[in-house]
């Protein structure tokens, strides 16, 4: 349930126990944050993304970095929170309310493309079973899952396993453990990506072998940074800071650590969008 306050007077009250509720910590000195949440990215991996993005940030301006664990709260800070920038997936962003009174600035590079395919692959031996007795290894919440299984399986037309949806999930770390997951019989099937498959062939051929890919989701975008319409021109500056991460060494190991090698505008990336027409990958056709 998203919480949204019509009463302006009543927002400062509202945000700070939000942000108490979320382990944010108060301070009285004026600082600007880049509230972060990604539905892939595991607590234990916040930790050290804060650290790392923290470290790079000090040196550039008074500027905080703070992952939020809790999607409903982080969905409130958007709505609340008028001189803040927030890193999200595209996912949420599609899904926000207030999306209208939100402008996305930048998006995350990965392989000279701002857009990436979810795969759903499954083990060979298990072809036959029942998909709603599937086990699905993934890295994103229940949610955001269940929403990528729906995209691939109402865009490929694999009606058979439209109860794959309620099979059980397996939450891990990264794309390349959901693979590994199915390859040592913890899963049956898993939600990934063409650079991590492409990666299981490199390190672990037998395990590769093992695997028939059922289909792709649509073209997604990656990790979006994303301000108020109205904003601050401390905002704007940051939005440059945040752009220029990958100048610096430091900048590089935080970009690493959310899956990303630098970022570009939205509005550049708009025309590189790749063609929706999914390539349906058949039982039994060629891997990726």
């Amino acid at each position: 349930m998203h919480l949204f306050v019509r009463h302006k007077w009543l927002r400062p009250l509202v945000t700070s126990l939000l942000l108490l509720v979320s382990g944010i910590a108060a301070s009285d000195e004026k600082l600007t944050p880049i509230y972060f949440y990604d539905p892939e990215i595991t607590i234990s991996r916040n930790s050290t993304l804060k650290q790392k993005l923290d470290q790079f940030l000090v040196q550039r301006g008074n500027y905080q970095f703070q992952p939020v664990t809790d999607r409903d709260i982080f969905s409130s800070l958007t709505a609340t929170e008028t001189d803040s920038v927030f890193m999200m997936s595209s996912w949420l962003f599609d899904s926000l309310i207030n999306k209208a009174e939100l402008t996305a600035q930048l998006v995350g590079i990965k392989n000279n493309t701002p857009y990436y395919k979810k795969l759903l692959v499954i083990h060979k031996d298990h072809l036959s079973t029942p998909p709603s007795e599937l086990i699905v290894a993934s890295t994103g919440s229940s949610a955001y899952s269940n929403s990528v299984l729906d995209n691939i399986l109402n865009k490929t037309g694999l009606s058979r396993y439209k109860d794959i949806t309620r099979s059980k999930l397996l939450s891990v770390p990264k794309d390349l453990d959901a693979l590994l997951s199915v390859g040592f019989g913890m899963a049956q099937a898993a939600l990934s990506t063409e650079d991590s498959l492409l990666q299981l062939q490199r390190l672990y051929q037998n395990q590769h072998q093992q695997l028939e890919v059922l289909g792709l989701s649509a073209p997604l975008m990656r990790i979006l940074v994303v301000t108020p319409k109205q904003s601050s021109p401390e905002t704007a500056r940051l939005i440059h800071v945040i752009e220029q991460m990958g100048q610096s060494q430091t900048g590089k190991i935080s970009l690493s650590l959310i899956g990303l090698d630098s970022w570009m505008q939205v509005k550049d990336a708009v025309s590189l969008a790749p063609s929706n027409k999914l390539k349906e990958k058949q039982q039994g056709g060629k891997k990726p």
